[in-house]
């Protein structure tokens, strides 16, 4: 073999070692995208089962959630604030899960269970006070899915 052909087969060598080097990265990669997908979804449903975990086991909690969807008047000042800050949670919880979603390109299968879940709570009379007031602690894209389904409620009611 001649210095010319070693050459060859070096570079030959060094090229195939670069293809596998970019195919295992690649797939490095795709699995390191697949777990960090992975972990954000399990934040959110763990952030949502935190919360439901709260109404769960305080009855008192749970009492002021209903009353404040409800929109009884039935509230004191500070179960007024309590429930405030109950929904505040709640739909912080909602927007991160949007916010997952539009991370995920657009995955239907996982936002729809959670809006699905959002519309029965935007639904209850108790919301509309809410949002009123709180609307500006959410993002533009988020609101415009909450103002949505609002207005898809209301034309269904009329």
């Amino acid at each position: 073999m001649t210095l010319s052909e070693l050459g060859g087969l070096g570079e030959l060598v060094g090229g195939v070692a670069v293809v596998v080097s970019l195919v295992y990265l690649a797939i490095q990669i795709r699995d390191s995208t697949r777990s960090a997908r992975a972990s954000r979804a399990q934040a959110v449903m763990s952030a949502a089962q935190s919360f439901a975990g709260i109404l769960a086991a305080d009855v008192q909690a749970a009492r002021v959630f209903r009353l404040g969807l409800n929109g009884s008047g039935e509230l004191s000042e500070d179960e007024s604030l309590q429930f405030t800050a109950q929904l505040l949670m709640m739909f912080r919880n909602f927007e991160n899960g949007f916010v997952q979603f539009q991370l995920r390109d657009r995955d239907d299968l996982a936002w729809k269970p959670w809006e699905a879940t959002m519309e029965r709570f935007i639904a209850f009379p108790g919301f509309e006070t809410f949002w009123a007031d709180r609307v500006s602690a959410y993002g533009s894209d988020f609101c415009k899915v909450v103002d949505s389904i609002r207005e898809r409620q209301h034309a269904a009611a009329r």
